[in-house]
């Protein structure tokens, strides 16, 4: 045996999982720490690991600032700064402004970003939609006759596209315009719909449908051929008649989530339509919700306390709170071509998280909770559920799949 020295474990300020209470049980696997212990955190997992997030920097010009930016197919970056109107595609080098065919960079304030399944790429200012042209890096106006009147208010945002390759675009205050497949002017689609704020749009696949939400009347489900539409207040999805639908997203099989602001995630199968509603009494860390999509059969979705993900096939909930880049997860996520959930950061990167590193972790874990048995009764182990303070018999049994050498002393745990 090398001699050595002990030290005392030095326990991270910010979190009170060591302290003021008793071990009862230590496992020491490599790299991985498994504590079981009294207290508030009775199963603890310290690990070495490499960090999730990492920061993307735009080598942006100087005194720019990037208000929105999104990665492209290619790997560029488009960013806009909005003091300045305008839109840059960058490279990790440089940037190069983008402008019309007449040399105007004026473009204005950057929204969403649109690969189409076409190929061709598309992207929104707050007046205005435009075509970009990747190879010439020259845009196209196509919402030149798209205003109702010099005064009115027009704020585009985002895109959808359904099965015919007609590309739909989100105004805030009009509701749809559409760019038929194979036209270079933009339309507006009157449905008979009317509200003054529509707060989101998506195209479920699996029903050939478009879902609308606005702030005062709910959803909007509309067929979008002959423009017959069904409204949903918002009453009958969420149980509540405050708040709006933030986001709207799915998997194009039929799994649809909503998104509401201040009173958390709704799962719905755009079959059958029954909502089920999630909050912070059942696996969010805040139900202030925000923005989503779906990668690898996991919802991700960002709140005000960060970024999140629900694996809605075994009902779990993932939070990421020991990652504390995490929190910067705060506004619109896309998935890039590799997979990994980015965002924009002001003001001048942008934040991927590493879903490739995640995924390995998953498949890598040696211990897992095997069982849950309260007051005797076995729960299953990937269910949410609560119980009240009265309700404190509970024995948890882990497993090790590496491991046949483990007493399995070593891995129960009774509170």
């Amino acid at each position: 045996m090398k001699a050595g020295s002990f030290k005392r474990f030095e326990w991270d300020a910010n979190r009170d999982v060591g302290n003021h209470s008793g071990f009862s049980n230590t496992l020491i696997s490599g790299d991985d720490i498994y504590i079981i212990k009294s207290g508030s955190f009775p199963f603890i997992h310290l690990s070495r690991k490499k960090s999730l997030v990492h920061k993307i920097h735009i080598p942006l010009p100087k005194n720019f600032v990037n208000n929105h930016s999104y990665l492209t197919p290619s790997g560029k970056v488009l960013t806009g700064d909005w003091d300045r109107n305008a839109v840059l595609v960058c490279d990790s080098i440089q940037c190069t402004w983008q402008k019309k065919k007449s040399g105007n960079n004026k473009l204005g304030n950057l929204q969403l970003y649109y690969p189409s399944k076409s190929g061709e790429h598309y992207f929104t200012t707050s007046q205005h939609v435009y075509k970009w042209d990747i190879n010439e890096n020259i845009v196209q106006l196509l919402s030149e006759n798209s205003r109702e009147n010099d005064e009115s208010q027009t704020e585009f945002r985002n895109f959808i596209e359904d099965k015919r390759g007609n590309i739909y675009v989100r105004e805030r205050s009009r509701g749809i315009f559409i760019i038929r497949k194979g036209k270079k002017a933009l339309e507006y689609l009157d449905c008979g719909i009317h509200d003054d704020n529509y707060s989101a749009i998506y195209y479920e696949k699996a029903t050939d449908k478009i879902w609308l939400a606005t702030e005062k009347k709910g959803l909007y489900i509309i067929d979008p051929v002959s423009c017959g539409y069904k409204n949903y207040p918002l009453f009958n999805l969420a149980q509540t008649r405050k708040g709006f639908i933030y986001d709207i997203s799915g998997d194009d099989t039929g799994i649809v989530f909503l998104l509401i602001a201040n009173r958390g995630l709704v799962h719905i199968n755009s079959r059958d339509m029954i909502p089920k509603l999630y909050t912070s009494s059942n696996g969010l860390i805040s139900d202030a919700v925000r923005y989503g999509c779906i990668n690898k059969e996991l919802f991700w979705f960002t709140s005000e306390s960060g970024l999140m993900a629900f694996d809605y096939k075994k009902e779990r909930f993932y939070s990421f709170e020991n990652e504390s880049d995490s929190k910067l997860f705060t506004y619109r996520i896309f998935t890039d071509t590799t997979g990994n959930i980015t965002q924009n950061l002001f003001p001048e990167h942008i934040i991927s998280f590493d879903q490739k590193e995640f995924s390995n972790r998953q498949n890598n874990t040696h211990i897992y909770l095997k069982e849950v048995k309260l007051s005797g009764k076995i729960i299953p182990n990937d269910s949410l559920f609560n119980a009240d303070y009265s309700q404190n018999n509970f024995v948890f049994l882990f497993g090790d799949r590496k491991s046949t050498r483990l007493n399995s002393s070593h891995l129960v745990m009774s509170y």
